[in-house]
């Protein structure tokens, strides 16, 4: 009864750290995508060039993409929570910094170039390339151990597909409620990137107090890359198995199946010499 009331608490914590930490990266990329569908709008109204639109679409996305397979390499590295939690801080803050710049233009200049948004969303492309790989790794080493991995699997890649589902509407309600307002077209974008960046702020707060274990789940390996040696209790636990693999070793098969043939070879004998004597006594009756 003691191990299953020690392992509880763990279970407890690491559904609420689960929990805890695909809610508020769900924020963030809502916050993150009601900005980036907000400034192509306004980029489509800035410069009424489709191409633009487009554009900014490509620097949504593309640095992203080329990213990929070095943020992979790079999260690879992070063995540990401690670096995981570094690293997922440091792209938080560089997106928050690229939407922190807009802002700043806007008040300082009164209203945003194209360029100027199309680096900023570069900037936040980037960060964005190296956040979710590594958000993956972080939260598949707090699924419980023993629950299902695939229904946590699941859940997580749901947050970015549900978040692209509703920051459209979310966007086109802020700008709706900023245009009743006397705000400017740039003014406008001032609340969608506060929204942006209150879920940097809520996300960045959630990774930094949360528990997070040390190892990997999914590796079945010590963060020095070994595999875990077996215990004594899993030893005693299964002496059947200890057995069943004993009992298949090649020579006791071997031996066995010598006995067989010893045993086939006696019972083929005695049947031999039983029917010589069944002929014989019918040979003297005759």
């Amino acid at each position: 009864m003691a191990p299953s009331s020690a392992a509880a608490p763990s279970t407890a914590v690491s559904v609420r750290s689960f929990w805890l930490l695909l809610l508020s990266q769900l924020f963030s990329l809502l916050g993150s995508d009601v900005a980036k569908f907000a400034l192509r709008i306004h980029t489509l109204k800035l410069t009424g060039s489709v191409s633009d639109f487009a554009l900014l679409t490509v620097c949504a996305e593309l640095p992203a993409l080329a990213l990929s397979p070095f943020a992979g390499a790079l999260v690879d590295t992070c063995t540990d929570a401690a670096r995981r939690r570094t690293l997922l801080l440091v792209a938080d803050s560089v997106t928050a910094m690229a939407t922190g710049s807009l802002l700043v233009l806007i008040f300082l200049h009164g209203q945003l170039e194209a360029g100027w948004i199309q680096a900023a969303t570069v900037m936040a492309s980037l960060a964005g390339g190296v956040h979710w790989p590594c958000f993956t790794t972080t939260i598949a080493s707090v699924v419980p151990p023993g629950e299902r991995f695939v229904k946590y699997a699941g859940l997580c890649e749901m947050a970015p597909a549900l978040s692209m589902l509703l920051s459209p509407g979310l966007a086109a309600l802020v700008l709706a409620q900023s245009s009743s307002s006397d705000d400017t077209g740039d003014h406008q974008l001032g609340r969608v990137f506060a929204l942006e960046a209150a879920s940097f702020v809520c996300a960045m707060a959630v990774v930094a107090i949360v528990p997070l274990p040390t190892g990997c789940r999914d590796s079945g390996k010590h963060a020095n890359g070994t595999a875990p040696a077996a215990s004594d209790a899993d030893a005693t636990a299964r002496p059947d198995q200890a057995q069943s693999q004993q009992a298949h070793s090649p020579a006791q098969v071997r031996a066995t199946a010598s006995t067989v043939q010893e045993t086939m070879a006696s019972g083929a004998q005695e049947a031999a010499g039983s029917s010589d004597s069944v002929t014989s006594s019918s040979s003297s009756s005759s």
